[in-house]
């Protein structure tokens, strides 16, 4: 398999601590599927599965944000005063929105490249160089983080002046 090795992004560490299965793949750890897909390049359906699992814990990490950002806001605001607030506020915003920058990531990857991928594979073979390159595109990779981080960072200035 050509390109990055899905076992090695910051994708599969995120779905890793969250600690998600697969109940659709035997109860399979989202590690050991990102590790099939090394194996296995010509299914679709292991980068759907792979795809779908990021996304999820990406969505995981936002929430868990939404309640820090409440869970750490409110006493800050008790014990130190409504600018504490927004501080505390601001962070957890911006990490919020890093992580759903990386659940959009692998929407996109989900609901893009894996639908091209199997089209591709019906109409011109998994052999083909069109499939291969589709396989490659539906694995999320590191190359999102930039973008990620200005999604982040964008979110904490917008929320620290706003607020």
């Amino acid at each position: 398999m050509k390109g990055e090795d899905p076992t090695r992004t910051i994708h599969l560490f995120v779905a890793r601590k969250m600690g998600l299965r697969k109940g659709d793949r035997d109860g399979q750890s989202v590690a050991e599927l990102a590790h099939s897909l090394v194996a296995d390049d010509s299914d679709p359906e292991l980068r759907a599965d792979y795809a779908l699992a990021v996304e999820v814990a990406w969505l995981n990490v936002a929430f868990w944000c939404l309640v820090g950002m409440f869970v750490c806001g409110v006493p800050a605001r008790e014990l130190l005063g409504e600018s504490a607030l927004v501080v505390v506020a601001s962070v957890w915003m911006g990490a919020g929105f890093f992580a759903v920058a990386g659940a959009v990531e692998a929407m996109w990857r989900y609901y893009y490249y894996v639908p091209q991928a199997r089209q591709r594979a019906r109409r011109f073979g998994v052999a083909s160089d069109l499939f291969a390159s589709s396989m490659r595109r539906t694995l999320p990779s590191n190359r999102s983080l930039p973008a990620q981080v200005v999604v982040g960072l964008l979110a904490f200035v917008i929320t620290l002046a706003t607020l």
